[in-house]
């Protein structure tokens, strides 16, 4: 027998043509419908395996996204805690300033106080 094949119902021989091809049978018929769906399924499994791949991928780059987000949640904290720190500062020593102003008007009222009443005492003379 030649080289020939089937091709969609249609018998492809050698250079001799198609003096030996024969009518599909049954089984033939049957083996290309099972072929036809072993291709389809292989280009499903090509499809999906091509989406699971994407998906690692995505997956790769949510995962880096967080690692940065963390790192940069990490930074974030740190900074807030030296400016926490820096205001608290800030805060005291506006309080120290206010505390001592404070203090130098009470010690000049008292002092002028105890002053005049110094003063009152030598003119009535009472001292």
């Amino acid at each position: 027998m030649k080289d020939c094949r089937y091709i969609r119902d249609l018998c492809v021989c050698g250079s001799s043509g198609f003096s030996e091809c024969f009518r599909p049978t049954s089984q033939s018929i049957l083996i290309r419908r099972l072929s036809s769906s072993t291709a389809q399924v292989i280009n499903v499994m090509n499809t999906n395996l091509s989406k699971v791949v994407q998906r690692g991928e995505n997956l790769s780059e949510m995962q880096s996204k967080a690692d940065n987000l963390q790192n940069e949640a990490l930074l974030f904290k740190n900074n807030a805690r030296e400016v926490r720190k820096k205001m608290w500062w800030k805060d005291v020593k506006m309080q120290l300033i206010l505390a001592a102003i404070v203090a130098v008007i009470l010690i000049i009222i008292i002092v002028s106080v105890v002053v005049t009443q110094k003063q009152n005492a030598i003119v009535t003379g009472t001292a």
